[in-house]
């Protein structure tokens, strides 16, 4: 489990049960309803010994329509139920102060999701480069930028790096850790402890500056 402000990080034994329900109708809804709806209760549980002092246990209870008849099924529906954070992580760069895709004005229902799903495909590697910018996935580089751009990436680094330590990147050449640094600079990411570690709006901020300065390199070498 990844650390936040009122949990500890820790590695969590979860208990899991699961099993079939029926939820009634409630009085109010219509009677065109059916008079229940059979569902799958998943129910994920921490187990003591992992808890620390003055923590409460990691309790998770929910409901799916996906049939679960075995353990295997009860373990992705939690690790679908994980990737909410994600979706919620995407949402942001999507809003603002990411890619503000709520200013749209577009009045055709068409036109509006063809803008949303190009805002996605933009907002997706913000969102990459910025939960890898401490290599914890170990992703290589070129699941993001082609062979052009890695090959300007190698050429730009040594113009960032700075005399200490702080401001060399650390990480292995050609992975998107290394990347992420990269552009997390050229979005005016120092390195130091005093900054934050950086964010999607750094990433996006440069994203963009790279992108300028990609599209003038590889125009002077075309000529």
């Amino acid at each position: 489990m990844v650390g936040t402000p009122t949990r500890q990080a820790r590695t969590a034994t979860m208990e899991l049960r699961f099993r079939q329900v029926s939820i009634r109708r409630p009085p109010t809804a219509s009677r065109a309803l059916p008079e229940k709806l059979c569902v799958w209760a998943v129910e994920s549980r921490e187990r003591s010994e992992t808890v620390p002092p003055n923590e409460t246990p990691i309790h998770w209870r929910l409901l799916t329509t996906h049939p679960v008849r075995q353990a295997m099924d009860a373990s992705s529906v939690i690790r679908w139920y994980q990737l909410r954070w994600l979706i919620e992580k995407l949402f942001r760069v999507l809003k603002r102060p990411g890619f503000n895709v709520e200013a749209g004005q577009l009045g055709n229902s068409k036109a509006l999701w063809t803008l949303i799903m190009f805002t996605i495909l933009a907002a997706l590697p913000v969102l990459q480069l910025t939960l890898e910018r401490d290599g914890t996935y170990g992703l290589e580089a070129d699941l993001v930028f082609s062979p052009a751009k890695l090959r300007y990436q190698d050429i730009l680094v040594p113009s960032l790096e700075g005399k200490t330590i702080r401001q060399q990147n650390r990480f292995r050449p050609r992975t998107l850790a290394w990347s992420a640094w990269i552009i997390a600079w050229l979005g005016r990411w120092s390195g130091y402890h005093s900054q934050s570690p950086p964010g999607y709006i750094t990433m996006k901020r440069g994203l963009e500056r790279f992108a300028q300065r990609f599209q003038g390199w590889y125009w002077a070498q075309s000529t």
